[in-house]
């Protein structure tokens, strides 16, 4: 039976609870600035704060004399520092005043439930936040933005959201009144890059498990290669599962890296692998060869990128026999809702390991010369 409609109810319920979460936390008290300030908030994780830097780099020539703040999660830091003159936790946010609030494109995911008392309590001019890019018929029924803000209409027609990014930079500059020159909103991701080597990088997981590739998928794709040196990254909790692959040809360095390192790694390996995730945007932006393995559920909403960014480095591998379920964001026809949260999605449970071990030979030069 097609499950879409029952999913997309209980999709509907769950979001129209986590509306009635509190909504803090408030600003702190602090003395008045040297000059005005313009905050960034910055909601989204790693992934969606990378591509963030398409709108953020711009900032401090369009706001020319002004103080640039960003708050954000604290693993983010990293990335959004090269940009920015001051970087904060969302419980260390002054309470003003700030000449322009400003929002990322993911604020309306989680952000308004989570921080609108922060941003209703701010002693700000202005307060733009975005209206969200597309979630599918009825998936966001209940989007309470802070009475204080001003509403930038998402962009017609946009699917991914480096599109949506570089909307939001436009409307929102607009209506402050700045005249600035906007050339692209490619993200501009300011790396220290490690020694060059022959390694590909790879991130087994990522904080999402219904984006998550199974463990023994992976397993075929790298012992096809086993002259290919692989170095595991990211979070701690991966480091077990990859230990128990007993794959000698991969060195598992799983919550041994701060961001900045892994990042440096990423910076100068000969190519990165893995699934829908904060590290693939990272390797993507940095230039890096890059095969990502994702679902169908937001296919073209964060991978692949539109052709006219010109990231001819990245390769995304999809399940075929789901192309036509597309944009479902995990309201699945096929399966249960709870079944997706608990497996991940259907579409990326059934992807078999061949089509990655193509796209590897074809696409990363540190493993073409496999056999």
């Amino acid at each position: 039976m097609p499950w879409t409609a029952l999913n997309t109810a209980a999709y509907r319920l769950w979001y129209r609870a986590r509306s009635r979460r509190g909504r803090g936390p408030l600003p702190v008290d602090a003395p008045p600035p040297e000059r005005p300030r313009v905050l960034f908030l910055a909601w989204g994780r790693i992934g969606d704060t990378v591509l963030s830097t398409g709108i953020l780099k711009h900032f401090r020539a369009a706001f020319d004399g002004c103080e640039i703040v960003c708050a954000g999660r604290p693993e983010v830091r990293a990335v959004v520092a090269p940009h920015v003159d001051r970087y904060l936790p969302f419980d260390a946010v002054p309470r003003g005043p700030w000449a322009a609030v400003v929002t990322d494109v993911h604020f309306f995911y989680g952000g308004v439930h989570a921080l609108g008392g922060l941003v209703e309590a701010l002693d700000a001019q202005r307060v733009l936040v975005y209206e969200g890019y597309h979630l599918g018929p009825g998936l966001a029924p209940s989007r309470p933005y802070p009475a204080n803000a001003e509403v930038v209409s998402a962009a017609a027609g946009a699917v991914h959201v480096l599109d949506h990014g570089a909307h939001h930079l436009e409307e929102t500059l607009h209506r402050l009144g700045v005249d600035a020159e906007i050339a692209d909103a490619r993200p501009d991701l300011r790396v220290d890059a490690g020694a060059p080597s022959d390694v590909v990088a790879w991130q087994p997981a990522s904080n999402n498990r219904k984006k998550d590739w199974p463990m023994e998928r992976w397993r075929e794709v790298l012992a096809a290669f086993p002259d290919t040196r692989f170095v595991a990254l990211g979070a701690a909790a991966s480091r077990e599962a990859v230990e128990a692959l007993g794959l000698a040809h991969v060195e598992n360095r799983c919550g041994a890296t701060t961001l900045r390192e892994a990042m440096s790694v990423i910076a100068g390996a000969a190519g990165f692998l893995g699934p829908d995730s904060g590290l693939t945007h990272v390797a993507a932006c940095l230039g890096r060869p890059t095969v990502c393995v994702g679902q169908n559920a937001n296919l073209g909403t964060f991978f692949p990128y539109p052709d006219a960014y010109g990231f001819d480095n990245l390769r995304a591998v999809f399940h075929e026999d789901y192309r036509a379920c597309a944009g479902c964001f995990m309201t699945c026809r096929h399966e249960p809702i709870a079944l997706t949260w608990l497996k991940g999605a259907k579409c990326l449970r059934e992807l078999p390991a061949g089509p990655v071990i193509e796209a590897v030979r074809a696409h990363l030069p540190a493993a073409a010369a496999a056999p």
